[in-house]
């Protein structure tokens, strides 16, 4: 069975269908109209890989919702991870992930910083410092997290509690200040390269 990606042409979900399409997985990417469309002229070929408007009639191992989606009762999959889901969509029985602050190529940016949301983080910043957490590592997590059998219904990102899943591994998403200095002159660079495609 297919794991499907819903708003794949969000910038998350064009990193969470790359990474799945690396573990070679089988994804269905689900298009959200209301969003640009640009990244999914990004999207590698694969065998493995099918682009859709609507919801396909399958059943999948598992569905992954990046924000707003109003048609979630017509999914069927054993289990839904619901990333950033907005406070009156989140549906007890779907696994709710909450990162504080990703960041990685494609994310609305400019030079000094991105944005979470409507805030202004500057790279810089001692909350982007302690709080961001690479897009990449955080897929490889998902990526994890959807081959274990038992998890909660919340993963705060940082943890809100102690008890929440994975506190170690959790606490591996936050990357030394070199490397996560590192990853921002990667994203910066991409960001020069395709700057007319970005949103800020």
């Amino acid at each position: 069975m297919a794991n499907l990606v819903v708003n794949c042409n969000h910038w998350i979900g064009y990193h969470i269908v790359n990474k799945l399409m690396e573990e070679d997985c089988v994804v269905e990417g689900l298009v959200n109209p209301d969003m640009d469309e640009t990244l999914i002229d990004f999207f590698g070929r694969n065998s493995n890989f099918k682009l859709y408007y609507d919801v396909s009639q399958l059943e999948y191992d598992s569905c992954i919702i990046i924000g707003k989606y109003k048609e979630r009762n017509q999914i069927r999959a054993k289990r839904t991870f619901w990333i950033l889901p907005e406070q009156n969509n989140r549906i007890s029985k779907d696994i709710q992930i909450i990162p504080n602050l990703l960041f990685g190529e494609w994310m609305p940016m400019n030079e000094e910083g991105c944005y979470n949301g409507e805030q202004f983080i500057p790279f810089d910043s001692e909350e982007f410092t302690k709080n961001a957490i690479d897009i990449k590592e955080f897929a490889k997590a998902l990526h994890d997290w959807l081959n274990t059998s038992q998890l909660p219904n919340m993963i705060a990102i940082p943890r809100e509690k102690k008890g929440d899943i994975g506190g170690d591994y959790i606490n591996r998403l936050f990357l030394e200040k070199n490397v996560k200095k590192n990853r921002v002159e990667e994203v910066l660079k991409h960001y020069r390269q395709y700057k007319s495609l970005y949103h800020q």
